[in-house]
């Protein structure tokens, strides 16, 4: 038996009980204004009925079919009110159902835009202009403009909340994040948890990278999939620095013509590892968020998934052609903060300071970050390399600036530059007991 193709029009008995409804109690409008808009409508009249309606609750005026009748005479609308068009809306409404008509409608236009969402798909697809590289990243596009659109954002009762909570408390899902590998860190942010923007910001040859790789490294150990996006450095290099850290063979010592035995053997013993790992390495340069995000869903529908995204680094991201470059990476951090969110997995971005940290030689705060808007107010948690003289020595400091669920730190930590190697002086026990050198 073939299947009844779905006619949209159908939807337009129900607009009009929608509104009637409306008319006749002209407070209801407050309990629908935040999920229907005066685009959800099939007919354009209906569309326009609806925008004088919220035109009326925005000034807190009641209305009914005379104010409205009058609303259009005195604008010259006459093809809303023609032919006692409101007035028979106003006598056919039922007295009740306005939710229920609400829900009809927002159907009937998700699966519009829906419909419109694919059509224009399969006409890219269709010309052969286009290369699949450009469709794909279009169709991404578009098709996070249409979950933004088809999403319904309202209020929750603190009880409804609760009850999701408590749910998590007794199955046993709380989210407890994705370990980094430092204890101590984990001790502070409780792991790396999926939607979260994580910035990691030092001045030029801190260790950025390296502890960005550390990460990376350990991350994959727990048996999940990471993908790098490496926009300054290429992938063997970056492999480099991963076998140097795990070896900890002297990076100058490693692409020596001949290594020593236990060398050799210990970097083909680790290279073997390294293969069984889930570590992608996306080392293309000039690319945009919009590509990134892109090549981030790819990643995520193959096998293997995506649990964690790390940007070497933030500002090297393709902005394109703007005169303010600080709305530009502002624009880049929101749209990345969004990528987290929509593909509830964390994010590391890794990004510069302004030169100004020099000049002030006091504490690195959030405001040093370079070309700072929101790149702080976006990331959840900002953390900071930095190295201060102490009794003569350089010592590395690791300092958690903002930590949006939980305390701020700052903490002394070990970085052996010579093997891009990260350490950590406290360890944390598992009754999570620390005896930490905090400043």
């Amino acid at each position: 038996m073939a299947s009844k193709k779905r006619d949209f029009g159908e939807i337009v008995d129900t607009e009009k009980s929608f509104l009637g409804c409306i008319m006749q109690n002209s407070r209801l409008i407050y309990s629908v204004i935040d999920k229907i808009s005066v685009l959800d409508f099939y007919n354009e009249r209906h569309s326009r009925i609806y925008s004088a309606m919220l035109e009326f609750a925005s000034q807190g005026i009641e209305f009914d079919v005379f104010k409205l009748q009058s609303y259009f005479q005195e604008r010259n609308e006459t093809f809303v009110c023609k032919e006692k068009y409101l007035f028979d809306i106003n006598e056919e409404a039922p007295a009740v159902g306005v939710d229920f008509f609400s829900t009809q409608i927002k159907l009937n236009s998700n699966l519009r835009s829906t419909r419109k969402f694919l059509s224009r798909s399969l006409s890219m697809i269709d010309n052969e202009v286009e290369d699949i590289e450009n469709i794909l990243e279009e169709i991404d596009k578009n098709h996070l403009s249409l979950k933004t659109q088809i999403r319904e954002e309202s209020c929750s009762h603190l009880s409804g909340v609760a009850d999701k909570k408590e749910e998590k408390f007794r199955e046993g899902t709380m989210d407890k994040g994705i370990p980094t590998g430092f204890s101590q860190l984990d001790y502070y942010i409780t792991g790396m948890k999926p939607k979260q923007m994580i910035t990691i910001a030092a001045p030029t040859s801190m260790g950025k990278t390296a502890f960005a790789l550390n990460v990376a490294v350990n991350v994959a150990k727990q048996g999940k999939s990471v993908l790098f996006f490496s926009l300054e450095m290429d992938a063997e290099s970056l492999l480099d620095r991963i076998v140097c850290a795990e070896t900890e063979i002297d990076s100058k010592f490693l692409n020596k013509v001949h290594l020593k035995t236990d060398e050799f053997n210990a970097v083909t013993k680790t290279l073997a590892k390294l293969r069984d790992l889930n570590i992608y390495i996306d080392d293309t340069g000039g690319l945009d968020v919009a590509k990134i995000r892109s090549r981030c869903q790819q990643r995520k529908m193959e096998k293997g998934g995506l649990d964690f995204v790390i940007i070497d680094y933030l500002q090297l991201i393709n902005i394109g052609s703007t005169e303010n470059r600080t709305i530009a990476v502002t624009n880049i951090s929101n749209k990345i903060k969004q990528m987290a969110s929509d593909l509830k997995i964390p994010v590391l971005c890794l990004a510069q300071l302004n030169r100004d940290v020099f000049k002030d030689r006091g504490e690195i705060e959030l405001h040093h970050i370079r070309d700072s808007g929101s790149i702080e107010q976006d990331s959840d948690i900002v953390c900071f390399i930095m190295r201060k003289k102490k009794n003569g020595y350089d010592e590395t400091i690791f300092k958690i600036a903002k930590n949006r669920n939980g305390e701020t730190a700052k903490y002394a930590i070990d970085f052996i530059g010579k093997h891009y190697l990260f350490r950590e002086f406290n360890k944390v026990d598992s009754n999570g007991i620390i005896q930490s050198s905090l400043f």
